[in-house]
């Protein structure tokens, strides 16, 4: 019976005088720009005009990240949506959300999606989340020599000049959910 007490005093302690640390504690902003810095570095290999971010992609990123947290999974698939990728379904779901699109050279926007197993408890986990976003884009790098490369051919999209990143971070099941919206360029939000 004192073992128990014991384990009960500490874990009382442990609850109130250790600050809760979880992977939810980065810094997004360092974040995005890192995956801004890689996309660009790519980009000027062909002399491909540098992505810019747009806030207006922020709450469709966010909210098919935050979606996706709380399926446990990650597609393109929005609710009642058959096909994988229906991007008539998706440019409709995005003007649901108030962001249209200009369309040039019959561009207007592209997906890219991850989910990956991640775990950090340290006080600031933004260094740690770089590393493990360095890992998805190097798959998504991968691509460039393959006949099929939808998530390379977002990242050097010549028609694309805007781009958004959000990460959606559940550290119950110990990952994140990655989207990337690239954009040709939004028009005024509605």
């Amino acid at each position: 019976m004192k073992s128990l007490f014991k384990i009960l005093i500490w874990i009382t302690f442990l609850t109130i005088y250790i600050p809760n640390l979880s992977a939810s504690n980065y810094n997004i902003e360092t974040v995005r720009n890192k995956w801004l810095e890689w996309t660009n570095s790519e980009r000027s290999n062909y002399w491909i005009k540098n992505l810019t971010y747009n806030a207006f992609l922020n709450s469709t990123s966010q909210n098919w990240s935050d979606y996706s947290k709380t399926k446990w999974y990650i597609d393109h698939k929005r609710p009642g949506q058959m096909l994988y990728y229906d991007y008539k379904k998706i440019l409709s779901w995005f003007g649901s959300k108030g962001v249209n699109f200009k369309k040039i050279n019959s561009a207007t926007f592209s997906e890219s999606i991850w989910w990956e197993v991640y775990r950090c408890n340290k006080k600031d986990c933004t260094q740690d989340l770089i590393s493990s976003v360095r890992k998805t884009f190097n798959f998504y790098m991968k691509e460039k020599w393959k006949k099929y490369s939808p998530h390379y051919s977002s990242i050097i999209g010549k028609n694309f000049n805007q781009i958004w990143l959000w990460i959606s971070i559940d550290d119950k099941k110990w990952r994140y959910y990655l989207t990337v919206h690239y954009a040709t360029e939004v028009l005024a939000k509605k």
